[in-house]
C-alpha cells in the first residue's frame, strides 16, 4: 500500500499518476467538443490535487490525520503557509559541480503554475464541472473552459518539468528534493529521475533569498 512508504517512494508514486494524466489530459484536450473539453476538465483537476500531494507528503508532519485526509488543494495551503515558508515545487535548473556540489538556479513562475494559479484554477474547476442546473449559468462557457485547460496543461508542463521541493529536515538542516519529469508519450521517453540533496543551508532567511519568486 502506498500509505506505508517511503516520502520518496510516494513522491515518486504521485509523480508518475502526474505524468500520466498529463499525457492524457493533453490528448484528450485535442478536440474541442463539450464532452472532451469537460473530460480534460476532470483530468486537470486531478492533476491539481495531486501536485498538492506534493508539498503535503514532504511535510506530512505538519498536518494532523484530519488534515491529511482532504482533497482540496487550497485546504492544504492554508494548513501549511503560517508552518512553513517554501513548500511548492520550484521550477529550476539543478548543476553538479566535480564533487556532486548541486547549485540551484530557480527559473521562476513567469510560464509555470503558481500557488494563486492553481487554487483560482482549482475554483474555476470546482464550479465547472457539474451539470446543467436549470436555475443556474455556467461561470465558463465550453470555449472558456478550452482556453483555461490549454493554459493550465502548459504551466503544469512547466512546473513539473524540471523541478525541486524543498524538505525540511530540522530547524537548521534542508534537503532538496530534484526531480526531471519527460511528458513525452512515446518509445524515446526518459523514465522520471529523482536525486535528493543536503544543503549547507543554516537558517530560513537563506532559503527565501533564494526562493523569494515562489511566496505568490
Amino acid at each position: 500500500m502506498i500509505q506505508n512508504k517511503s516520502v520518496l517512494e510516494k513522491y515518486l508514486y504521485i509523480m508518475n499518476d502526474l505524468k500520466n494524466k498529463t499525457i492524457s489530459a493533453e490528448a484528450l484536450s485535442k478536440e474541442r467538443n463539450q464532452i472532451m473539453v469537460e473530460s480534460t476538465s476532470l483530468q486537470l483537476r486531478m492533476i491539481l490535487e495531486l501536485i498538492s500531494y506534493l508539498f503535503v507528503v514532504v511535510n506530512q508532519d505538519k498536518f494532523n490525520s484530519k488534515q491529511k485526509g482532504e482533497w482540496s488543494p487550497t485546504k492544504f495551503i492554508e494548513n501549511l503557509q503560517d508552518k512553513v515558508s517554501i513548500y511548492y515545487p520550484t521550477p529550476c535548473y539543478l548543476v553538479e559541480d566535480e564533487t556532486g556540489e548541486p547549485t540551484v538556479i530557480p527559473r521562476g513562475f513567469q510560464h509555470a503554475l503558481n500557488i494563486s494559479e492553481l487554487k483560482e484554477a482549482y475554483k474555476n474547476y470546482n464550479n465547472a464541472l457539474h451539470a446543467f442546473h436549470p436555475f443556474k449559468t455556467k461561470k465558463l462557457t465550453n470555449d472558456e473552459l478550452w482556453v483555461l485547460n490549454t493554459n493550465i496543461l502548459r504551466q503544469v508542463k512547466e512546473l513539473l518539468a524540471n523541478h525541486i521541493i524543498t524538505i525540511k529536515e530540522s530547524d537548521n538542516l534542508y534537503s532538496f528534493l530534484h526531480t526531471e519529469i519527460d511528458f513525452n508519450d512515446n518509445e524515446k521517453v526518459k523514465p522520471i529521475y529523482m536525486k535528493q540533496y543536503k544543503v549547507n543551508i543554516t537558517n530560513e532567511e537563506t532559503l527565501l533569498k533564494i526562493f523569494t519568486h515562489q511566496l505568490k
